[in-house]
């Protein structure tokens, strides 16, 4: 695993992307 705040800000970014489409799927 690598260090790179980088790489953590872009694994948070896509985390929070995909939460994001979801409840926007299960709520229409």
């Amino acid at each position: 695993m690598y260090n790179s705040p980088g790489i953590s800000t872009a694994l948070i970014f896509i985390i929070v992307g995909i939460g994001f489409k979801l409840s926007l799927a299960t709520s229409h």
